[in-house]
Order: structure tokens, then sequence, then C-alpha cells
């Protein structure tokens, strides 16, 4: 039982990452119940971050390899990038990111986990549009979607029962400003020069409740990569869970964890280790193709050939189904 909720949650983990933040008010459920409280003491640790000027990434795909020490095949997790169009309004240029995980190999036998995740961001400012991420776990799936407002962020989760087949929703109001989800803090932080010594804070909302996430840049150091030394940037990870009233909450799933970035003009994420009460779970690129025409084709360098990834992409989550049936059944009681 202890591997494998070890396991377990040490996969979670490392999909989710691979997957920042000024503080406004919080609410729950669309009742304000922080609205006449000061404003929380961490506040004054974040970081109001803006794009910075590092090269922006190219579209690609990226794969993951997840394991647990790096002795026991534990899942993995594959992500595309892509240009997105514009948005309706501001007619803004977008990037979209589509990204699933899995658990593999034996610990699916104990742990089977599957996820499907979406999300927009802005491309010019690097911030969040919208997000959906759909979890099937042993047979249960829990399906989210967010939407970044101006001023607040709005969740509505939506969990199926794996017996009954019954779905309950949840729907979750948070006033913040400046959130970023996971795919928009990634792209902000490989965007800035991180320094030796700099802490970068912020509040990242992956599924229907905020984190404090704290970056220190621990520094430059040569890391053997696929049998290879490279060039890496070493930066630190906290996660602190906000809870409803602002206060902060230990996230008790992770100890510590590291992420390695490539110091080149790619800047991905080599590795990311996420320490928890038996070791650690490690998330390690293993492949990275670019992407090239509208059609979203592979290019792949080694062997000078051009393969098609059209029908690769995630399916869409089931959040989207029942948006759309939820909406048409509002349109008839109208």
């Amino acid at each position: 039982m202890g591997m494998r909720v070890c396991l377990g949650r040490g996969v979670y983990i490392a999909g989710i990452v691979l997957s920042l933040a000024g503080m406004a008010w919080g609410a729950d459920d669309g009742d304000d119940k922080t609205k006449s409280k000061p404003p929380p003491a961490w506040l004054k640790t974040v970081t109001l971050l803006e794009a910075g000027k590092e090269p922006a990434l190219k579209p690609c795909r990226i794969r993951y390899s997840l394991s647990w020490n790096h002795l026991i095949n534990a899942g993995e997790a594959s992500i595309v990038m892509r240009n997105g169009g514009k948005t309706g309004e501001a007619s803004n240029e977008l990037l979209t990111g589509e990204a699933s995980a899995r658990s593999s190999g034996g610990v699916r036998l104990l742990w089977a986990y599957d996820c499907e995740l979406k999300s927009q961001v802005d491309k010019t400012q690097l911030r969040p549009m919208w997000f959906e991420h759909s979890e099937t776990e042993n047979g249960e799936t829990v399906s989210y979607r967010t939407d970044f407002k101006p001023g607040r962020v709005e969740t509505r989760r939506y969990q199926t029962e794996a017996k009954t087949g019954k779905i309950k929703t949840k729907k979750r109001t948070f006033k913040y400003a400046h959130v970023y989800d996971l795919l928009s803090s990634i792209l902000c932080l490989r965007s800035l020069p991180l320094k030796t010594g700099e802490t970068l804070t912020g509040v990242v909302q992956p599924f229907d409740a905020p984190y404090l996430v704290s970056f220190a840049v621990q520094g430059r150091e040569k890391r053997d990569y696929l049998g290879k030394k490279k060039d890496t940037i070493r930066l630190g990870i906290k996660v602190q869970k906000i809870n409803k009233d602002l206060s902060l909450k230990k996230y008790k799933k992770m100890k510590t964890a590291t992420l390695w970035v490539s110091e080149d003009e790619y800047r991905l994420p080599l590795e990311l280790r996420a320490d928890i009460f038996v070791g650690y779970v490690a998330a390690t690129l293993v492949e990275r193709d670019f992407l090239v025409g509208s059609k979203g084709l592979i290019e792949n360098k080694k062997t000078a050939s051009v393969k098609s990834v059209e029908g690769d992409l995630v399916k869409k989550p089931a959040v989207e189904v029942e948006l759309k049936k939820k909406s048409l059944q509002s349109k008839a009681g109208e």
C-alpha cells in the first residue's frame, strides 16, 4: 500500500508540473467571504511577472518518461505546443498546448492513472486564457474547465462516478489578478533571465484551487543527460496550497522538488525531481521534435524526414461535452 501511494502521488506530481502573480481577493462558489479581511502576509513575497526577452518557444512536441529513483518505469507524459490563431476580441495571437500523461508498467497494475490537458495562452503577454484538464484514476473521471478573466478565475469541476456514471458538478470563483495556469507559468518562467540567487514567486491554478509556487534559481551546472553533458539552470520549487481564507497550507504530496532547464536557445525542462517519503519521482525529457507548416508536421533532423502528427493530440476532455450539453439545456429552458 505504501509503495502504491508513493509511486501514484509521484507520477501525478510529475505529470502535473510538465506541466505566477499578483493577488487581489479570494472567494469560493460565488460567495466572497474574504472581502473584508486584510491582504495576507505572503502577498508581499509575490513577484508580478511580465514576459521576458528570451526567445519564444517554437511549436514542438516533447515527451517525458516518469520513473521512481530512475530505477522503475512509472509512466510517460507528452506535450504538444502549437500556434493557436487569434482571439475574437483583442486579436491577440495564441499558443495552444495539449498534453497527456499516464502511469505504465507495474505501477499501472497498482494505480491506473490517465490525464489529458489543453490550454490556450496569450502569445505576447504569456497569460492564460483558459485551461481544461480531465483525469481518470482507477475508473473514476474528474474534469475541469478554468477560465482566466480580468480580476478573477472561474472553474467548473465535473466528477463522474465509476459505478453509477453519475456526474457531480461544482463551480468555484477566485477573485485573483495575474494568476497563471501550468503552461503559462512555465512559458513565462523560461522567458526570464533566471539570475542565480533570485526567487520568483506567484500564484498558479492547475485545477480548481490556487497554489503559491516559488522558484529559487540555485545556479548553473553541467548535468549528465542521455549520455551527454548539458549546461543547465537549476531551480528549487516550493509549493503551498492557498486555502479559502487565503492562509497557506503545506503541500503534503511533495516535500521538495528540483527542476533543471537547459541553458540554450530552447530552455526546455530537462528533468524534474519530486522528493517523496521514499526516494523521488523523476520526469526526464527523452524526445523533442519541432513542428513545421500549418498542419503541424514534425521535422526530424536526425533522419531529415518529415512526418505528420495529425491525430496524435489528446482527445477533448469530457468537460467540453458537459459544457455543451448544459449550454443546450439552458437555451432550451429560456
